[in-house]
C-alpha cells in the first residue's frame, strides 16, 4: 500500500512539474471581488494551490490525529480502570444453589440430530 501511494505521488509531482514548465511563460491575473492580483505565470499559481491544498490536507489530519489519541488516551484509562476493578481469576468462583457446573452439565442432543454420524458410503461423488 505503501508502494501505491509512493507511486501516485510521484506521479502527481510529475504532472505538476509539467503543467508549472509548460505554463512558465503564460502570465494571468486574479481577481477576488475587487482585488487584482499582479500579473503571475499559471505555473506559480498551480504550485501555490498544490501547496495550499497540501498544507490544508496538513492541518485537517493533525486535527484528527489530535482527536484520536485523546480518545484513545481516554479508553486506555478506562480500561484500566475497568482491569482494577474486575477480581483476579485466580479466585474460584463456585456455582450457586440449584446451579450445575459447566463441567458435570448433561448433554443434551439437538432436535433432529443422531448420536452417530451418518454413513455417507453409499453417496455418489460428485468429482
Amino acid at each position: 500500500m505503501l508502494l501505491v501511494a509512493i507511486i501516485v505521488f510521484a506521479v502527481v509531482v510529475v504532472v505538476l512539474a509539467a503543467l508549472t514548465f509548460q505554463n512558465l511563460q503564460t502570465d494571468v491575473v486574479v481577481v477576488l471581488f475587487t482585488w487584482n492580483t499582479p500579473s503571475l505565470p499559471v505555473g506559480l499559481l498551480l504550485i501555490f494551490a498544490f501547496c495550499l491544498g497540501a498544507l490544508v490536507l496538513y492541518f485537517v489530519s493533525a486535527a484528527w490525529a489530535w482527536r484520536d489519541s485523546r480518545e484513545l488516551r481516554r479508553l486506555r484509562l478506562e480500561v484500566e480502570n475497568l482491569r482494577r476493578a474486575v477480581p483476579s481469576p485466580a479466585v474460584p468462583v463456585a456455582p450457586m444453589e440449584g446451579q450445575v457446573s459447566p463441567a458435570n452439565a448433561p448433554v443434551i442432543p439437538m432436535p433432529g440430530m443422531s448420536q452417530k454420524p451418518p454413513d455417507i458410503s453409499d453417496m455418489p461423488t460428485l468429482h
